[in-house]
């Protein structure tokens, strides 16, 4: 940007022209670095940057859960596989087992789905039960208090 230098004809008497850059100056020694690099104005050649402590953490995070992403993956397309292969035996075999089985599952689900409704409906009524007995409890700890002090009165 400041003066690149270019060759338009290498055979021509004009072999090197310059290109005046006529942006705005920097507005400071740190934005004409971090345009140039600091091996632009000390004439050494860079310094290759060695990586800071934090980042090699960051790298080997990023590769464990890269490397837990991959596993992951491959245990999905595994189990699409199985899936699949599962699948085609079932469409090749004629006995409908496989239909029998979830008739079956599907039998013992509605069972198991029953016996939950009729267990929580006994869980209310204990609880309600409960509830009732807690406050017959209170009030009469409260009529018992009441008639000490009557008595303590008389």
């Amino acid at each position: 940007m400041v003066a690149k230098d270019h060759q338009k004809n290498k055979g021509s008497a004009k072999a090197e022209m310059g290109e005046i850059d006529t942006s705005a100056p920097f507005q400071s020694v740190k934005d004409a670095v971090s345009l140039f690099g600091e091996g632009a104005f000390s004439g050494e050649k860079p310094a290759i940057k060695i990586p800071k402590p934090h980042s090699a953490e960051k790298l080997k995070t990023h590769n464990e859960s890269k490397d837990i992403a991959i596993m992951a993956t491959e245990a999905a397309k595994h189990q699409a596989k199985q899936f699949e292969e599962t699948r085609n035996i079932e469409s090749e075999g004629n006995d409908g087992s496989a239909k029998v089985d979830l008739e079956t599952a599907r039998v013992q689900y509605t069972t198991a789905v029953t016996e939950l409704d009729a267990a929580k409906q006994e869980l209310r009524k204990i609880r309600e039960e409960y509830n009732e007995s807690v406050e017959a409890k209170n009030l009469a700890i409260e009529q018992a208090a009441e008639a000490e002090n009557f008595a303590k009165q008389a």
